[in-house]
């Protein structure tokens, strides 16, 4: 199965993030309902003991006034369950054991859920002795709403949902860019690597970015660059090769026609009488014996091996020259003046190549004097 390097970048990443996030949202959205809960709570516990100190008496005035600040439901009755007061006309008082009630303000909590009518209450019943607007014991039943203790929870415990549901998208859209970012270079490098592997060594720009990605697509251009230089010797190799063959060819016919010629041209010498004719075939002869020793040397490489020196007399390397472009000189109407020194001059050299050297020399000069 394909996984591409964008998803292992981006999925391992996106998980971590959005569970984090996820996490760190539903303990924001716990503790932000729980600290509604608490501040309910504490509402209750402070308007329930405003109205144990009041010095005045509980009438319906007063329950009312105080239900529209702290949003609850008040029931002011005896321990017989005679309603004294109350801040809402006709509200049944909901039964309750005398062991359920609470005996100071800082215990109350949001009760068990009561049912009047359609709609439901958190139900606290506290006790009050020695009310200072009482002649006897009371109970005063608090009954917050539950739908505004919901629609307060609620307020508080979406918003950093909602808050941690924008954060995994920005988290999302984010490493999208940034994996598309990283992967995109390296298409560019898949779609260069295919090009090298069908022949084309084309290289391409350097990223702008100077990263691992850049380093990877340097390397990959010298590689190319390296490919090329590596199929202009393979081509040049093969060209000296295909050369190669077909000089090969070439030289063992020279070598078959020298040899014939070579054949003939003794055939040729026994019947001549001696003279000038006898000199010239002498000279072809040795002509052919040049060529003979120059074809060999190129079948045996395929270029001019290296020859080993010694010592050489000049004098005899240009008298044998001499000899060999006499038969050019005659045909050209061209006099060669060569006078033999007294003195030896000695060289290290090869005696082919000095010879094939003076040979140029001359016939060129041959040719330039005619």
């Amino acid at each position: 199965m394909r996984w591409p390097i964008r998803f292992q970048f981006l999925v391992p990443m996106a998980c971590l993030v959005v569970g984090v996030l996820v996490a760190v949202s539903l303990w924001n959205g716990i503790v932000a309902g729980q600290r509604t809960r608490q501040q309910i709570e504490n509402d209750l516990q402070e308007v329930a003991q405003t109205l144990i100190d009041a010095s005045f008496p509980l009438t319906d005035t007063v329950l009312r006034q105080v239900a529209s600040l702290s949003g609850s439901e008040f029931i002011y009755c005896d321990v017989r369950g005679h309603v004294l007061a109350t801040s809402t006309p006709d509200l049944p008082v909901p039964h309750v054991a005398s062991s359920d009630l609470l005996e100071n303000a800082s215990a109350i909590k949001l009760g068990p859920r009561v049912v009047i009518g359609t709609q439901g209450y958190y139900h606290t019943p506290l006790r009050i002795r020695g009310h200072a607007a009482a002649d006897s014991p009371a109970v005063l039943h608090m009954l917050y709403p539950q739908r505004d203790y919901q629609q307060a929870w609620r307020h508080a415990f979406f918003p950093p949902l909602l808050i941690g549901a924008l954060a995994i998208v920005l988290v999302s859209l984010l490493g999208t860019a940034i994996a598309s970012r990283v992967t995109r270079p390296l298409h560019a490098l898949q779609a260069q690597v295919d090009e090298i592997s069908r022949g084309n060594f084309r290289q391409l720009p350097e990223p702008a970015r100077d990263d691992e990605v850049a380093d990877l697509s340097r390397s990959v251009n010298r590689m190319a660059e390296t490919l090329t230089l590596y199929e202009n010797q393979v081509r040049r190799s093969e060209q000296l090769r295909t050369l190669g063959q077909l000089g090969s060819g070439i030289g063992h016919q020279m070598r078959n026609s020298v040899t014939g010629c070579r054949l003939a041209i003794q055939l040729h010498a026994r019947e001549c009488p001696s003279g000038d004719a006898c000199e010239s075939l002498a000279v072809a002869e040795r002509q052919l014996d040049l060529m003979e020793q120059h074809v060999r040397r190129f079948l045996v490489s395929g270029r001019a091996a290296p020859a080993a020196q010694r010592r050489v007399d000049v004098r005899d390397v240009v008298e044998s020259v001499v000899s060999l472009v006499h038969p050019a000189t005659r045909h050209l109407a061209v006099d060669v003046d060569w006078r033999r020194p007294a003195e030896a001059a000695m060289v290290s050299g090869h005696v082919e190549d000095l010879e094939q050297l003076l040979i140029n020399l001359m016939l060129n000069a041959i040719e330039a004097a005619s």
